[in-house]
């Protein structure tokens, strides 16, 4: 088989972490299909701790937007599997109300386009990665799985409606499930094989580390790990949310960028959000791996005890040389 007839994987907006991540995991398990990245910046090589192999047998970039037709055309062709992971929406400067019929556009209109041009063109495979924007809407969520369905459409994260919506608080930390990089990655590939092996089309599944976290003690071991110390007050929910709805209006209406913290953020933090992981486990094998978010602390800890002794050193030598300028000083001036 010649070169251009070769199957491929396709990674629509894939040049970030969680396309890094996806590579990773593939190459990991022996999947070594060449990978073409759809995105206009791509940045994997960024990403060094991963170990991916982004020679140009594995990895080929098309630095484009599968907004284009003629992009998709080409990179489609001899695409075996699609792995859709570009979306926008509840963050930066996209989450301003005036944006938000091209979010809808972008992730709904421009999917489906995505998804009849993979049929036309014989793509065998398609999976998607979404986020909790999703079902999240402001109400708390206990082991949510995946066959409750999706909120009504007047229950959106886009309805203006939300802005209104009070949440009890009660002074409690809430909880929530992290989905790292890597287990994200791992699942993807999971889901990947299970439809080349004739898996169960159209399936949905929640994706977490499978461990209950709490929202703000969580990060403690990260700030400690910076030489900080970890809040230790409640805010007010009152006080950060006009905070936030005056943030917004300022940097969407005034600067066009995305405010501090958007609404969204805010009530995820507020609100409890934990999903329940057991139909990945039981149809795609997924077994997430554990202690991930204890790697990025240790990561970052040693980094900062590098940069600690780098600038130690470097105070080191500037106290000799000071020395060595006032001995000479010293000398010239008695002789």
């Amino acid at each position: 088989m010649s070169t251009s007839e070769e199957k491929c994987y396709v990674g629509i907006g894939a040049g970030g972490f969680l396309g890094a991540n996806l590579i990773a995991s593939l190459q990991e398990h022996g999947d070594f299909t060449k990978f073409i990245v759809v995105d206009p910046n791509p940045r994997l090589s960024s990403f060094t701790h991963l170990k991916i192999n982004l020679g140009p047998d594995f990895v080929k970039y098309e630095k484009s937007s599968f907004l284009e037709d003629e992009v998709l055309d080409r990179v489609l062709k001899n695409a075996k599997s699609v792995f859709h992971l570009a979306a926008i929406g509840h963050t930066g400067s996209h989450g301003a109300p005036r944006h938000h019929d091209y979010v809808r556009r972008f992730n709904v209109a421009e999917t489906e386009k995505l998804l009849k041009k993979c049929r036309d063109l014989g793509v065998e495979n398609f999976i998607y990665a979404s986020s909790i924007a999703v079902t999240f809407v402001g109400k708390p969520i206990y082991d949510a799985r995946e066959d409750e369905g999706y909120p009504s459409p007047n229950e959106e994260m886009v309805s203006k409606n939300f802005l209104m919506f009070k949440i009890s608080k009660d002074g409690r930390e809430t909880i929530s499930n992290m989905s790292s990089g890597k287990n994200c990655g791992l699942a993807m590939h999971l889901a990947n094989q299970a439809l080349m092996k004739n898996g169960k089309n159209g399936q949905v599944y929640n994706i977490t580390d499978g461990e209950e976290i709490r929202q703000y003690s969580v990060w403690n071991g990260l700030i400690k790990s910076q030489g900080k110390s970890p809040p230790k007050h409640f805010v007010s929910y009152s006080l950060v949310s006009a905070f936030v709805s005056l943030s917004s209006y300022i940097c969407y209406e005034w600067f066009n960028s995305g405010p501090p913290l958007t609404r969204f953020e805010l009530e995820v933090l507020v609100t409890d959000n934990t999903y329940s992981i057991e139909k990945a486990k039981k149809e795609l094998n997924y077994k997430p791996r554990k202690g991930h978010f204890q790697e990025t602390v240790s990561y970052y800890r040693q980094r900062r005890e590098e940069e600690m002794r780098i600038e130690r050193a470097r105070n080191y030598e500037l106290y000799i040389l000071i020395i060595s300028v006032l001995f000479v000083g010293v000398v010239i001036f008695c002789f």
